[in-house]
């Protein structure tokens, strides 16, 4: 019998039912009966039950393919026989005009965020199998490679134990054939930087909808990337297309240095936005994405006549308050008796990265629940930083109200941003203001939180109140 894997999903849906973490789940597969070993591929659904029989995710028109067994052979008899030694190095030498790392680095970045653990666990030669990848995240893994890389690393291949090692010695020969490969033209070949800065890059985790009469573009918060928002394109309405915005240096845009000038982002915004005015639009961002939609707002106006329905801030004081608990960060960093501004986060200690924690901790940007592992922490410190400086640096400049309405949302509980710090946002605005608290901290946007509560209020603002631009 011939193996099968998973080459394309439908749709994918999860429910955000509260699961226990010692709870037993169990994967049904509803696919139709094969009577004989000839069918290439065939259609099914996957559901995720709980013990309670509770749907907690479904993966409808689930596809499985035929893995040909003879040609995966056939790439085993024609591997190329170098040594493992001198392809290493071949990689090294590959990736040095790319200044961001190794893809040998690239590579092991791409399996920890698949599979939500640290880069340091990812070992060369461990079979990625025995991490845990399965058929949809080796899909998910060889899509990356294919993107960036330009070049498919077979499906036939993930037949056997696959380890990053073997990733690599497969690709540098099809590399070298397929570009004639010489160091000065690397650049030209596999300059990651180009790619990352299309336009495509800034928007991840949306999902189009066919019957969308709006835009919602989301804005991450300070040190997080678009998956935040990766459910509320099915947990909004079918009206409402959500737009999550990807920035420099995370998740998928982890090699990109992030950007510290809040003019200089703002005008690369403005240019990706603007490509998607074919229907109304409104704004939306937490905490540090706040700010970041205000001022792209109040750039719009000077450049276009198209403005957002709706400016909707979370967690973020009013711009002309003083940033008080952001300076009090920055204060409690500079007190350390070690850097933490310009150094490599690879090079702090683990007691170094535990004074850290302690001071996001008691500036609540850290839940007092959440487990920081030392390889998490590194990655987040460099974009976290990059934020504060960001917004540390901004200074508001007094302009005429917006022509836009504001809807300001807000934790009841929120100890970085004070309910009463966001009554100013009434002021930026000649048009309706509303201001909403929800239960919660500064991030009660989470899904653990008042996320349920705030895509409510949210198809609630966008499209069925009257009185703020409603779309029709």
């Amino acid at each position: 019998k011939k193996p099968y894997i998973t080459t394309k999903i439908i749709a994918l849906h999860y429910l955000a039912l509260p699961i226990d973490a010692i709870d037993t789940l169990f994967l049904v597969a509803e696919l139709p009966v094969i009577h004989d070993n000839s069918a290439k591929e065939f259609t099914g659904d996957w559901y995720l039950i709980d013990q309670k029989c509770r749907v907690v995710a479904v993966c409808k028109g689930i596809l499985l393919t035929q893995l040909n067994k003879e040609l995966f052979l056939e790439n085993l008899k024609n591997k190329p026989s170098n040594t493992i030694d001198q392809q290493l190095i071949d990689a090294k030498n590959l990736i040095d005009p790319m200044q961001h790392g190794s893809l040998i680095e690239f590579l092991r970045w791409q399996v920890s965020s698949i599979l939500q653990m640290t880069i340091t666990d990812v070992m060369l030669q461990q079979p990625l199998q025995n991490l845990g990848m399965d058929s949809l995240m080796m899909m998910a893994l060889n899509r990356q490679i294919e993107e960036f890389l330009g070049i498919a690393y077979p499906l036939q291949e993930f037949i056997k134990p696959t380890s990053i090692q073997k990733i690599i010695e497969y690709l540098l020969p099809d590399i070298k054939n397929k570009f004639s490969i010489q160091k000065q033209e690397l650049v030209k070949i596999v300059d990651t930087r180009k790619k990352f800065n299309s336009s495509d890059s800034w928007i991840s985790y949306g999902q189009r909808k066919s019957q969308a009469k709006l835009r919602l573009f989301c804005f991450p918060y300070g040190g997080a990337g678009a998956s935040i928002y990766s459910e509320w394109s099915h947990l909004l309405p079918k009206e409402i297309e959500v737009l999550p915005i990807q920035l420099p240096g995370r998740e998928q845009r982890y090699n990109e240095l992030p950007i510290t000038q809040l003019n200089e982002l703002i005008v690369m915004l403005a240019d990706v936005v603007q490509k998607e005015f074919k229907l109304p639009y409104a704004f939306f961002g937490h905490s540090f994405g706040a700010l970041i939609a205000f001022e792209l707002t109040r750039y719009l106006r000077e450049k276009t006549q198209i403005l957002p329905r709706n400016l909707i801030i979370s967690a973020f004081s009013s711009p002309q308050m003083p940033l008080v608990m952001l300076h009090k960060l920055l204060a409690e960093f500079n007190k350390l008796p070690f850097e933490v501004y310009g150094v490599d986060s690879a090079q702090f200690t683990s007691d170094q990265l535990d004074e850290i924690v302690i001071i996001l901790r008691e500036n609540f940007l850290i839940d007092a629940h959440q487990v920081m592992t030392s390889g998490s922490l590194r990655i987040l410190l460099p974009v976290l930083l990059a934020d504060s400086c960001l917004v540390a640096n901004y200074h508001y400049l007094m302009e005429a109200p917006l022509t836009v309405p504001i809807t300001a949302f807000c934790g009841d509980d929120d100890q970085w941003v004070p309910p009463a710090s966001m009554q100013g946002w009434r002021e930026q605005t000649n048009q309706k203001f509303q201001f909403y608290t929800f239960p919660g901290s500064h991030l009660f946007i989470k899904p653990e939180q008042q996320q349920k509560a705030v895509i409510t209020k949210l198809t609630e603002i966008l499209l069925f109140d009257s009185t703020v631009n409603k779309i029709s």
